[in-house]
């Protein structure tokens, strides 16, 4: 599927004035959103539950009424997108990540302003994990704590996620291994789908409730909607004795994803 990266960038750059003491008292500016169209959600992303979640469907726009002040006038803020496809791990070989920033001056000297805001989803945009940012200037440089979200575009269209099959390990047995050890799987991925923008994780969970990933793989641009999996890996040297759980997580091209699960014993 094409991807096309889009981006709008104001003419003048994100360039805060140099800081001349450390605010004190209430000098830093203060950015709150008054009202969005999409409310966040808690979510898993990461691994960890973060109720800073936007669930957004390509080709929408995220509208957001800004409440903006400070103690000097105002200068400047700007909105800025960027991908965590992996939790900021290594890129994805096969997608071109979404990207959005807009800067805007304030020109009227006032302390305190309401702005409307739209930042619009491209119906091509890669699906998966973002980060949304909001950050604000004052006329002296000093910057308010800028406003976070963890923003999930996902497709409409598409709400189906891939039908995984594992052939090996049997899911039906407990397995024991020892640190060092080989771990082959082999397994087979349907869906209505193009799997060649998707991707498959293996994941090792311990007693903690720790993630680690093991393998993180694109399929290759000439899988249509079928695939097979077959591969292997050894027991992490770091892995402690007890009771953990393998995951293999496999995502289509709508970021649709399908996760199994299973126990093995480390001795």
């Amino acid at each position: 599927m094409k991807r096309i990266m889009y981006i709008a960038i104001a003419a003048i750059i994100w360039m805060g004035c140099e800081k001349k003491d450390k605010p004190t008292g209430n000098a830093q500016p203060e950015i709150t959103v008054v009202a969005s169209n999409i409310n966040p959600q808690t979510k898993t992303i990461c691994g960890h539950d973060e109720n800073n979640v936007l669930l957004l469907p390509v080709g929408d726009t995220l509208k957001m009424t800004l409440s903006l002040k400070a103690l000097q006038s105002l200068s400047q803020y700007k909105l800025e997108v960027h991908e965590n496809f992996n939790c900021h791990g290594h890129e994805r070989i096969n997608r071109t990540p979404w990207t959005y920033q807009d800067i805007v001056n304030i020109q009227e000297s006032s302390n305190e302003k309401n702005v409307d805001i739209n930042v619009p989803i491209p119906a091509l945009a890669t699906l998966g994990n973002y980060h949304f940012k909001i950050q604000l200037l004052d006329v002296s440089g000093n910057e308010a704590l800028p406003i976070e979200y963890n923003v999930v575009l996902f497709n409409e269209v598409d709400t189906i996620a891939p039908d995984v099959v594992i052939q090996a390990p049997s899911l039906e047995d407990e397995h024991t291994f020892k640190v060092g050890d080989l771990i082959v799987i082999d397994a087979t991925v349907q869906d209505n789908g193009i799997l060649a923008d998707g991707y498959y994780e293996i994941l090792f969970e311990d007693e903690d409730g720790k993630l680690t990933t093991i393998k993180d793989e694109d399929f290759l641009a000439n899988v249509l909607n079928s695939a097979n999996i077959n591969t292997s890996f050894m027991v992490p040297m770091a892995a402690k004795k007890g009771h953990h759980h393998m995951i293999l997580a496999v995502y289509d091209s709508a970021g649709n994803v399908t996760k199994v699960e299973w126990s093995l014993i480390l001795e």
